[in-house]
């Protein structure tokens, strides 16, 4: 601990003694010329266990069958699989299922929301609301001009 020194000699607890660890430790406070153990820490000084945490992630150790095994070319045993995996549900089920909650709101795509009330976009042309007044007579005089010249 007394190396924490060399990192940073600033350190000041904040009273909820989850640092205690290490401001109570004698080679914190005194240094590393008062360290019962140049190399080794207070805790394995004192005779406390220094053990990795116990895995809970990852692949398990090998044994020596498997190693075995693995020398010999044999597959491993497989695991099981406990219970099958949900599928997710796809988008219509679940705006289906979340319009008919308590408190939902009916759905409306952001393009109907950006479109004004009786205006189009001038890609479609597709209603007769598209023509404006002018637009009608221009457009009937240019196919009554078209229907003279083939007659």
């Amino acid at each position: 601990m007394y190396g924490l020194r060399g990192i940073n000699n600033i350190y000041v607890p904040n009273g909820t003694g989850r640092d205690s660890i290490i401001t109570r430790s004698q080679d914190f406070n005194k240094g590393k010329v008062y360290s019962p153990s140049v190399n080794k820490s207070s805790m394995a000084a004192a005779g406390l266990p220094c053990q990795p945490p116990p895995r809970s992630h990852g692949p398990r150790p090998l044994s020596p069958a498997r190693l075995d095994g693995m020398m010999k070319g044999k597959p491993g045993k497989r695991h099981e699989v406990k219970a099958p995996t949900k599928r997710s549900s796809s988008v219509s089920a679940l705006v289906e299922k979340w319009s008919q909650a308590p408190g939902a709101y009916l759905f409306i795509s952001p393009v109907k929301m950006q479109q004004r009330q009786g205006v189009e976009p001038l890609e479609g042309w597709a209603s007769a609301a598209s023509w404006s007044p002018a637009m009608a007579k221009g457009a009937l005089a240019s196919v009554q001009k078209a229907a003279m010249l083939k007659a």
